[in-house]
């Protein structure tokens, strides 16, 4: 008898952990992948739009780096505004947290518009490619295929 490959194992887990009424999260994970050489073959389809990926990383630092900065500004306004009942600097300080808050929304809208823009011109121009190649193909294909 030949041992259980990882699919079959993991089956098995599940069904084990279904029957004792167990949840999805307690399941064990599949094997990850480690494959990601087949992403190399979209590299033709993203260059394009290489401003857009630029510009979307951009929005993604400023997003991460106004993350950082709420954080930060929030320390500062609990340590310095609060501790010394500066009236003054808890008035600049939420202005300053409402400026960075409007900041982040920014980024963080121009980061999902580009990333969800770029995917869908990607895979219309893979759709496009697709098509162009099936109609090439000779009538003989589709009578064998």
């Amino acid at each position: 008898m030949t041992a259980p490959s990882a699919a079959e194992r993991i089956a098995a887990d599940r069904a084990a952990a279904q029957r004792k009424g167990r949840r999805g999260s307690d399941l064990p994970e599949r094997p990850k992948s480690a494959a990601l050489g087949a992403l190399r073959r979209l590299v033709p389809y993203l260059l394009p739009y290489r401003g857009q990926i630029a510009l979307a990383a951009v929005a993604l630092v400023v997003a991460a780096g106004t993350v950082l900065a709420l954080g930060q500004g929030v320390r500062a306004l609990v340590d310095r505004g609060f501790g010394a009942g500066d009236a003054a600097l808890l008035d600049r300080a939420l202005l300053v947290l409402i400026g960075v808050t409007a900041l982040l929304t920014v980024a963080s809208f121009g980061r999902f518009f580009l990333v969800s823009w770029i995917g869908e011109r990607v895979i219309a121009d893979l759709r496009r490619d697709v098509y162009d190649r099936v109609i090439r193909l000779s009538p003989g294909f589709f009578e064998t295929a």
